[in-house]
């Protein structure tokens, strides 16, 4: 078996201490021509700053900042000044995402409420309808039997044996 060398090309952020790579941007690591690994870094939109003809950084998407003044993207500056500015990016991630969470839940526990307020509704309106055919049921059975709808109990439909007594003896019409 013969063994031969190829060179290949792989980017790497240049900010100190980023191990952010090209084998982080998607399925391949490196490339056989510089041109190509330049341009999958340009294409992920990352940033190369050329300092000369030949001198290119590479930076991730973490390690770069929009600068109004120059209307373009720059490095973020190395020490203090750059930490900070990650540290306030990480800070607004995670006040993004508890947001995210407390919206999430709060549409949540509306939807819930809308969903129990619907059901209580509806068990209120199936109350009037049964109120409602308990009326007319009672207005009929009074009807058919000559006698005041009052004698008529709404659950049972039938006239009480004690107001039989008060009411006088029935008659048929």
């Amino acid at each position: 078996m013969s063994i031969k060398q190829a060179t290949f090309y792989a980017i790497q952020c240049d900010y100190p201490g980023c191990t952010y790579d090209t084998s982080d941007l998607g399925e391949y690591s490196a490339w056989m021509h510089l041109s190509d690994a330049v341009e999958e870094w340009q294409s992920a939109d990352m940033l190369i700053v050329k300092n000369g003809p030949d001198d290119k950084r590479f930076y991730c998407d973490e390690h770069w900042m929009w600068s109004e003044d120059e209307d373009e993207m720059i490095p973020l500056p190395e020490g203090i000044e750059g930490e900070f500015i990650l540290a306030e990016r990480r800070i607004r991630r995670v006040i993004g995402a508890a947001t995210e969470r407390a919206l999430t839940a709060h549409h949540r526990r509306c939807s819930d409420w809308m969903h129990r307020d619907h059901a209580r509704w509806q068990r209120w309106d199936r109350a009037r309808e049964e109120e409602a055919v308990t009326a007319r049921l009672r207005e009929s059975i009074a009807r058919t039997l000559g006698i005041p709808v009052e004698l008529i109990t709404p659950t049972v439909g039938y006239i009480p044996a004690w107001k039989m007594y008060d009411a006088g003896p029935l008659s048929a019409p």
